[in-house]
């Protein structure tokens, strides 16, 4: 946000409000809302802390649509460092607090896909292990029947052989 060793917080300032400008222009909520939480950084680094809070809550007031639990718990964290700053420790408390409970609900949310993935990688191991055990049994099933068909076919050829053998037996006797 600004050049550390020539401490340019003003140059910071000015590209950061291109950047809001040009946000703006786009109707990117997003990019309006990084925009503003860059403004109050900027505004922190220049120990402006009112006008970097007064920033931050606009910026929580905008409907952003991408990131929304990470990007809103960054907000509350810079929000409850404002506040620190200036001594208002119930509101940097209860900045602290939506924080933390902002980035517990995205845990939550990333665990409940996570299971999701689980159980579905489950079902789909239940299932190849069903269809295994289905072309098992098929297969042996189609193997007694081909084994009954053989013996029926050996039979029947052994029985034709032992009538042509006893029917020349009978022509020579």
């Amino acid at each position: 946000l600004h050049n550390i060793l020539l401490q340019n917080q003003d140059s910071a300032l000015f590209y950061v409000e291109k950047s809001y400008a040009l946000a703006k222009l786009k109707n990117n909520t997003y990019d309006i809302f990084t925009s503003l939480v860059n403004k109050a950084e900027v505004y922190k680094h220049q120990k402006k802390h009112l006008k970097a809070i007064e920033v931050l809550k606009m910026a929580n007031e905008l409907p952003i649509t991408k990131y929304v639990n990470k990007s809103r718990s960054v907000n509350f964290l810079f929000l409850s460092g404002n506040y620190r700053r200036i001594g208002d420790y119930k509101n940097a408390y209860y900045a602290l607090d939506s924080c933390q409970k902002l980035l517990d609900k995205d845990n939550y949310d990333e665990q409940a896909v996570r299971m999701g993935e689980q159980e579905t990688r489950f079902k789909t191991q239940e299932k190849v292990i069903e269809n295994l055990s289905l072309k098992n049994k098929l297969q042996k099933t189609q193997l007694i029947t081909y084994s009954i068909l053989a013996l029926l076919f050996v039979g029947i050829l052994v029985g034709i052989l032992a009538l042509k053998n006893i029917s020349k037996k009978r022509k020579i006797a």
